[in-house]
């Protein structure tokens, strides 16, 4: 499990002592640029110093800085949280994570091309795959108004930025995700953005989510690809999980292929849509570090 930047500088050490140490599951982090974690809604709220500090003495579970960028949270000032958390990120060498979403810009937010050219090789856009607003695209679409990729999103890649799903409860569109597999853009992980809004609603468990783009084109094995391999690789982890191979901290999911018909809805926003599926993967046994734990 990866905690997408619920603390930051000044708070994590508690969720190291009282979470991320008392839990089974092994956990790791993306620390927020918020020294409270979560939202920057104001620069006072980022300590540049005790950022990098604390992300370079805990660079055994801090795998990342993690920037919420929107224009109800950060507005006209995004340019400057962006390049602020950027090099936050660089200076402790990480990557960022950008969350980065909303139907209702306002007239100076950043433009979601001006954001990629920020990132670099190895920083991360989440929530990729996200719904287009009704009547215009999003400032953080990969798709145009002719729902063709976006050439900065294909420069992007080239570039080795990464877009990783992050479903949450806003964030996933079945359109985006037909349109995107249709032009072989395909996300690089697949997430689940599992919050206690979510866990219940919409997104349920990362299996559901993997189902989902069975769904939508992906084969079994470029899903769970993406949901092992792939994300070991980002956090630099490919020699211990994601990988069955010898000297591998042994962690095994096995799992049924339900080809039952399941009823799922992609999001909760007002554009949301419901689909029927035929496959479900169904988790039936878990063994974490050799050790049978259900």
């Amino acid at each position: 499990m990866v905690d997408g930047g619920s603390s930051g500088s000044m708070n994590f050490l508690g969720l190291r002592r009282f979470i991320m140490s008392d839990s089974q599951t092994r956990i790791l982090c993306f620390l927020s640029a918020c020294k409270l974690g979560v939202e920057l809604g104001d620069l006072r709220h980022l300590d540049f110093s005790t950022a990098v500090q604390v992300a370079k003495e805990n660079k055994d579970v801090i795998m990342g800085i993690k920037l919420r960028l929107g224009e109800r949270r950060t507005g006209s000032y995004s340019s400057h949280y962006l390049r602020l958390a950027k090099e936050v990120a660089r200076t402790a060498r990480v990557p960022l994570m950008l969350h980065i979403f909303g139907p209702d810009p306002l007239p100076d937010f950043l433009p979601f091309p001006e954001v990629l050219k920020v990132l670099e090789g190895g920083d991360i856009i989440t929530h990729s795959f996200h719904p287009p607003h009704p009547s215009f695209h999003s400032p953080s679409s990969i798709l145009d108004r002719s729902d063709s990729l976006l050439s900065e999103v294909m420069e992007a890649r080239k570039r080795g930025i990464l877009f990783d799903i992050g479903h949450g409860r806003y964030q996933f569109s079945w359109d985006t995700a037909e349109k995107a597999i249709r032009q072989w853009f395909l996300p690089d992980t697949i997430s689940s953005d599992l919050t206690k809004y979510s866990v219940d609603t919409i997104v349920y468990d990362l299996p559901t989510v993997l189902s989902k783009f069975l769904h939508v084109g992906l084969s079994l094995s470029e899903a769970i690809e993406r949901s092992t391999i792939n994300p070991a690789a980002v956090l630099g982890l490919s020699e211990s999980i994601g990988t069955l191979k010898p000297g591998a901290e042994g962690d095994v999911a096995i799992f049924r292929l339900d080809e039952e018909k399941h009823t799922l809805w992609d999001n909760l926003s007002s554009i949301r849509a419901q689909r029927t599926i035929n496959k479900l993967l169904v988790p039936v046994n878990v063994i974490k570090a050799g050790r049978v734990v259900r």
